[in-house]
């Protein structure tokens, strides 16, 4: 393998190289990253600075100057006239260390002239020479690579190096692996991962650097024909260019009708024709918060939710930004650059949200219709958008909103989490057990929606209400003291529920009262059975207090029939509270 040879390299590929050593090991920093300067000469003393990747703090500075032959004799007087000047517009900056890098070790004049550039001042001088750059460039052997790629090229020429044959078990991975490094080489500012899919080689270029597009731009030149049946795709397309990638977008094959690489040698040429896809850089900002409030005409504050942001990205009409907020909601905004009016657009994903986060976006979407403009705050920044016509109330007739209301008034009192289901909306029978759960947690009495018949077990106990329990028809009440309702996927605990009849028959009564007779009636399991076909009513006799049960609130559901007994109910009711029945317990 060739070795650099300091003394001859030139201007621009001293520069270029030392310049990447210098990016990759500062990379290899913790808590640090460094940045090369462009414009040589007018630079301001800097060619490569160090800062603290939190605080963006200057930490030290690189000064490159290429002097093969050193700074002395004949060279003294300019060079070191530039070296001094250079030192001293960057020390203006304050340093806490200022490095010279020259390709070559310097005499010992050379190096004392370069410390005692410090004088009195703070700042502590480094001098980075041949030797010091060798030891640098023995850690990172794909930029020796990349730097004399040019001689190695030609020694391929020359030598035609047979195919690795790929008889043993690591063969493979060692003909990969001399693959990558050579491929690595290829570039100090660009990186490739490449893998094989069938009879096609996917190649992922990544920029080794931050100033990677600057220093070795490339770009892609994609010729595309859309048709009618595009005009989707098309503005799409329109819009990313616009504003930057913000999601994933996939030309297909059928309208890409070239695609050629414009840059370096080792990348440039025609491809093509076939898929392209457009992939957003995920943001650096990704996980900041999001404050957004919908504001009236005078500024008062309607509504406001905090959120999160996805994604952030820039393009020569603008930004573009994406951000999740609670109960599913997202938001697509475009900041365009020479406009005051920012736009946005809102779309909601109730899949697998509770029923509280829900209940939050909804509400922050109640507000839109009376609201003039949205006020986005993010990383202190804020930035308005006027809202051109009223958006209209979530309310599609199904009932929706009262279900997710009652989810959120569940969650809270009980502290269970629901998941909106996935694809559907709840089905009729999903809305009336969720609101039976709700009323009962309400304090209120309602018709039971669940099996028409309870059962009851006897304790063995025989007594002459229990005669006649077993064998008149009669009101009748159990309690529960842990009930349960699984709903939702989730189980909601209502604690203690009584269920109340007004006219119950026990199944096999006078059976029961023989086995008690006999002694034998522990444990027996009694069937109470409901006449009229009415349904039991429940309630939280803790929570209802002392009030009657005989009459059941309505469930109040809309688009929902309430129980085709409930009106029966309702006129038996009234009667036992005439007094008109009389079928004590």
């Amino acid at each position: 393998m060739s070795k650099i040879n300091w003394s001859t390299i030139g201007e621009k590929a001293f520069n270029e190289l030392v310049e990447a050593l210098l990016l990759r090991q500062q990379k290899d920093i913790p808590g640090t990253y460094a940045r090369a300067i462009d414009g040589r000469g007018g630079d301001g003393g800097i060619d490569v600075d160090v800062r603290a990747t939190r605080t963006d703090q200057l930490i030290g500075i690189f000064q490159l100057k290429h002097f093969p032959e050193g700074f002395s004799n004949g060279f003294s007087k300019t060079r070191r006239d530039q070296i001094r000047n250079s030192f001293r517009v960057a020390s203006e900056l304050n340093p806490p260390v200022w490095t010279l890098v020259v390709p070559c070790n310097g005499a010992v004049k050379e190096r004392k002239f370069v410390s005692a550039l410090r004088g009195t001042g703070t700042t502590r001088i480094r001098f980075l020479g041949a030797t010091e750059l060798n030891l640098i460039l023995a850690k990172y052997s794909d930029l020796h690579d990349w730097a004399t790629r040019d001689a190695a090229i030609s020694a391929l020429r020359i030598v035609d190096r047979e195919s690795h044959a790929l008889a043993r078990p690591d063969d493979l991975n060692a003909e990969i692996d001399r693959l990558s490094i050579r491929s690595e080489a290829r570039s100090s500012y660009w990186g490739i991962n490449f893998s094989r899919q069938g009879q096609t080689t996917v190649q992922e270029i990544y920029a080794k650097r931050p100033d990677a597009a600057a220093r070795e731009p490339i770009a892609v030149n994609v010729t595309a024909a859309f048709g009618d049946e595009h005009s989707e795709l098309r503005k799409a397309l329109e819009d990313t260019i616009a504003y930057g990638a913000s999601k994933e977008l996939v030309l297909p094959s059928e309208i890409i009708q070239e695609i050629s690489m414009v840059g370096p040698e080792w990348i440039a040429g025609a491809h093509g024709p076939g898929e392209v896809r457009l992939v957003p850089i995920p943001s650096v900002h990704r996980g900041e918060t999001v404050y957004l409030k919908a504001l009236s005409g005078g500024g008062k504050t309607l509504a406001a939710i905090t959120g999160t942001l996805e994604n952030m990205t820039s393009g020569p009409s603008g930004i573009s930004l994406d951000a999740t907020f609670p109960g599913g909601m997202t938001q697509h905004w475009r900041f365009p650059a020479q406009e005051t009016v920012s736009s946005f657009e809102i779309s909601v994903d109730l899949s697998g949200q509770s029923g509280r986060a829900m209940a939050r976006a909804l509400d922050f979407l109640d507000a839109l219709p009376f609201a003039t403009e949205l006020l986005l705050e993010l990383m202190g920044i804020s930035q308005l958008a006027k809202i051109s016509a009223a958006k209209s109330r979530i309310d599609d007739g199904t009932g929706l909103r009262e279900f997710i209301s009652d989810l959120a008034f569940i969650e809270s009192a009980t502290n269970v989490e629901f998941a909106f289901p996935t694809g559907s909306l709840p089905t009729a029978r999903d809305r009336i057990e969720i609101r039976v759960a709700r009323r009962v947690l309400e304090g209120k009495c309602v018709v039971s929606p669940f099996e028409g018949e309870l059962t009851a077990t006897l304790t063995g106990e025989l007594t002459e209400e229990m005669e006649d329990v077993l064998l008149k028809p009669g009101q009748f009440l159990i309690t529960y003291e842990g009930w349960s309702l699984d709903a939702m996927a989730a189980r909601v605990e209502l604690g203690e529920v009584t269920f109340f009849h007004p006219r119950v028959t026990i199944a096999a009564g006078q059976g029961h009262l023989d086995a008690l007779r006999r002694g034998e009636g522990a444990g027996r399991e009694l069937r109470l059975l409901p006449e009229r076909g009415e349904p039991f009513t429940m309630y939280n006799p803790s929570l209802f207090g002392e009030r009657s049960p005989f009459e059941p609130e309505p469930w109040g559901i809309t688009g929902v029939e309430e129980h085709p007994k409930f009106n029966a109910m309702l006129s038996h009711a009234q009667e036992k509270r005439d007094g008109l029945l009389n079928d004590g317990l």
